[in-house]
């Protein structure tokens, strides 16, 4: 409703004395209270309506507030402790990881330079060398006939 203060209030007292006149005056000044005190109390009906109507989603809203559910999730979370079993899991893995690579890390052999073999290849390649002589020679002639014949 809008503010009217007392100044307001005189001058439509005036204005309805002048046009109304002395007699019919106090008759709609009357009316007019009837009228506003039937307008609050329609305005107070359909609040105490409106009241009604919200009640179960406010006793819903206390409700969830009381039990405030953050609180159960936090709760939840902390008896849970997932954090500390991550931390554990990767810990472990990692530590695993670990010794695995260091296990690792003492097999393998360094790295060589182009055309260089390691010892185990030119065991190998001599090996070779030697079984295919051996297989090119004749029965009952040796390696050191073969090369003496060369």
């Amino acid at each position: 409703m809008p503010n009217v203060g007392g100044g307001e209030i005189l001058l439509v007292l005036l204005v309805a004395l002048m046009v109304l006149g002395p007699a019919k005056l106090p008759a709609a000044i009357r009316q007019v209270g009837r009228v506003v005190g039937e307008i609050r109390r329609v305005g107070a009906g359909f609040q105490q309506e409106l009241r009604e109507a919200a009640e179960p989603v406010t006793q819903t809203v206390s409700a969830i507030k009381a039990a405030d559910p953050a609180k159960a999730v936090t709760e939840t979370i902390s008896a849970a402790e997932p954090a500390k079993a991550v931390t554990e899991t990767v810990g472990e893995t990692k530590g695993a990881f670990d010794d695995s690579a260091i296990k690792r890390s003492t097999d393998i052999p360094e790295p060589m330079a182009e055309g260089e073999m390691t010892t185990g290849q030119a065991d190998e390649d001599e090996m070779a060398l030697e079984q295919a002589s051996e297989d090119e020679m004749t029965p009952g002639q040796t390696a050191e006939d073969d090369s003496a014949g060369d």
